[in-house]
């Protein structure tokens, strides 16, 4: 599949004068355009900006192929927690390989039910935890600053309801962390359980996030660095 960019609706042979843009226009405009371009790649060359680079992180994509074999067939439902870029990426590409959310087809291990938590409102979140099965449930809290209220509190909700029906140990394999590695609340209590650790780059912005590890954990889970899981506390 190629994609190109198609500008035919921006003309003003298609859109009008008042409201489109001349073949002359963007003639003139071009030498400014390639300087701002440059600039921004200079830029993104020197590590201001990081989401032009993800999808050229090879170890990124072989992390996703490691932790995808090893959760696969395993669990029949995978609840996201978290909010904003940390959720919506997730949601885009889960609609778009299976459809939307009320008419997708039968869930299974190996095509597991996306259930996304983006709300503090507790009718909400109970309902969501009554229609899943915790035995059957991979948990991925993301917070890239590690401190985000929503979901550091939603999160400690459904680690709560894991611990209960499988005790600390087992419900501690049953998480995963997509945090920025090394600092917050989230990564201190991600290493303090034992739970998997995927990082977040600092130089890649919530709203480019669709191509980092908060949308692709749902599906294929991934990281710039996998830390394995270490043996937590006994429950």
């Amino acid at each position: 599949m190629n994609i190109h960019f198609d500008e035919k609706n921006l003309l003003a042979d298609m859109v009008g004068k008042a409201n489109g843009l001349s073949r002359s226009e963007i003639e003139r405009a071009q030498g400014k355009a390639l300087k701002a371009l440059e600039s921004f790649r200079r830029r993104s060359d020197a590590g201001r900006y990081g989401f032009p680079h993800l999808p050229f992180q090879a170890p990124v994509v072989q992390a996703i192929g490691q932790y995808a074999d090893e959760a696969r067939g395993s669990f029949d439902t995978v609840c996201v927690v978290g909010i904003g870029g940390s959720a919506l990426g997730a949601w885009a590409l889960d609609c778009g390989i299976r459809g939307p959310h009320p008419v997708q087809g039968a869930f299974t291990p190996e095509h597991p039910r996306l259930v996304i938590l983006d709300n503090v409102d507790p009718s909400f979140s109970d309902a969501a935890l009554a229609s899943m099965d915790p035995r059957r449930t991979l948990v991925v809290t993301i917070a890239k600053s590690g401190g985000t209220a929503e979901t550091v509190a939603t999160f400690l909700i459904v680690r709560d309801w894991l611990e209960q029906a499988l005790g600390r140990r087992e419900a501690a394999q049953r998480i995963v962390a997509v945090t920025t590695e090394g600092k917050g609340d989230l990564f201190a209590l991600a290493q303090a359980e034992g739970y998997g650790v995927f990082g977040i780059p600092e130089n890649v912005g919530g709203r480019f996030s669709v191509l980092s590890p908060p949308a692709c954990c749902p599906r294929r889970s991934s990281a710039s660095i996998f830390a394995n899981s270490r043996a937590a506390p006994g429950a």
